[in-house]
């Protein structure tokens, strides 16, 4: 039973899949970020601002 409990099998603690990721299985995963409204209406304004810039440059040439 000892020798069942200390093989690679058990050792991982049952990570994913199949205990065969290690430690790995244990890494938090990134946290998303959260904005509010204004701050979106920003970012897309100035998203758009680019847009518009490269569109006038291809016009341009």
């Amino acid at each position: 039973m000892m020798r069942l409990a200390s093989s690679p099998a058990v050792g991982f603690g049952a990570g994913a899949p199949y205990c065969a990721a290690g430690q790995e299985a244990f890494v938090r995963p990134r946290q998303l970020k959260e904005y509010d409204e204004k701050v979106l209406v920003e970012i897309y304004r100035d998203s758009l601002k680019v847009l518009e810039a490269n569109i006038q440059h291809d016009n341009s040439l």
